[in-house]
């Protein structure tokens, strides 16, 4: 049966309406907290729960829209019922769900990525839309065009459970996860870092009277390859030997606190019991997580100068790296209830340890 007139005129104008709410929702989440509405003191609903029964509706209603434009009879008016449910439901909910996640109660981090992946469903959820054929010609009539419909599909499938998925993580999860990323990152760092050292140049290649590459295809490659560690140089090689027992030290920092202090951290009981707690403050929660992570990165300098055989930049950036070290146990040597525990003593061995092996 082809589609009324009148039923491709009201698709027309829902997908339209649809992808303006979309752009609303999105447009309010990208808004910075101080610009959005203030964060409720105590929470009603778990917002995670709350992301994950709106995102899995939102899954389960694309889907069927999916199978409603790629199969005869066409049905304008019950895919414009499903864009109206979803626009008045599913979608509103998930980004009240994400507002509640606000950094001053969830913490930065948290926030990012709960925004970061509910916008990610707007987006893909607005560029499925897109596709709906408001002329009223079911798309299963093109077999490629059933594929991309499908594949299009696929990609709101894989936003929605990235949203789903942080119920199961809940805040220790995620933060854990975001820790043996920048865990991953610090020993892929080592491991250059130690292959390089091992690469000694040899006493022709110290003297500079290696081979001058004359083809044209051997010219880039001497242009930007990496310095080789003189073998002469017994100093320098000293220092990446020391730099690498510090490293592998400050790198044993993050199991430790994803096994003792993450778990524990007072945030996640609260969030449970519909609280908010007011000590500690989760800004101490944002300053360890950002110093965390920035030690990765001065990492990646220190090898850098290292490439570029620079031994005293070298040593001023592991400085800069044992100093974050160091603060970050400081924060922490103790429990969240002030309390001295396995960690604190195992701390205290570590500072002595990295300060016997300082470069």
């Amino acid at each position: 049966m082809v589609p009324s007139q009148s039923d491709l005129t009201a698709l027309r104008l829902t997908v339209e309406s649809s992808s303006t709410i979309l752009a609303a929702l999105d447009g309010a989440l990208s808004k910075t907290p101080t610009d959005a509405t203030s964060e409720p003191l105590i929470i009603q609903t778990s917002p995670l729960d709350l992301l994950e029964q709106s995102s899995s509706l939102i899954r389960a209603q694309s889907t069927k829209i999916s199978l409603l434009i790629i199969n005869e009879p066409f049905t304008p008016s019950e895919i414009c019922r499903i864009l109206r449910e979803l626009s008045t439901g599913a979608l509103p909910a998930m980004v009240a769900a994400a507002q509640q996640c606000g950094p001053q109660s969830w913490g930065k981090l948290m926030h990012r990525e709960v925004t970061l992946r509910v916008q990610r469903v707007l987006q893909e959820l607005g560029n499925f839309i897109e596709e709906i054929p408001v002329k009223g010609n079911a798309r299963a009539i093109d077999k490629n065009e059933h594929v991309a419909s499908l594949a299009s599909t696929g990609i709101v499938w894989e936003a929605c459970d990235s949203v789903i998925v942080l119920k199961a993580l809940g805040m220790p999860g995620l933060l854990s996860h975001k820790i043996n990323q920048w865990h991953d990152t610090f020993q892929d760092a080592i491991s250059e870092l130690r292959d390089w050292s091992l690469d000694v140049a040899s006493d022709r290649e110290d003297s500079g009277d290696e081979d001058i590459a004359t083809s044209s295809s051997e010219a880039p490659s001497s242009i930007f390859a990496t310095k080789r560690l003189p073998k002469t140089d017994t100093t320098l090689q000293e220092m990446v030997a020391k730099t690498l027992k510090q490293l592998k030290l400050v790198a044993m920092l993050y199991p430790a606190l994803t096994k003792r202090r993450i778990p524990t951290l007072p945030w996640f009981k609260s969030h449970l019991e519909n609280e908010i707690p007011t000590t500690p403050p989760i800004s101490e929660l944002d300053t360890l997580l950002s110093r965390l992570k920035a030690i990765p990165e001065h990492v990646d300098e220190l090898v850098s100068f290292y490439y570029d055989l620079d031994g005293q930049s070298a040593t001023d950036e592991m400085g800069k790296i044992v100093e974050l070290a160091r603060s970050v146990v400081s924060a922490v040597r103790m429990d969240w209830n002030a309390k001295e525990d396995k960690f604190t003593d195992w701390s205290g061995k570590w500072e002595k340890t990295l300060e016997d092996k300082a470069v």
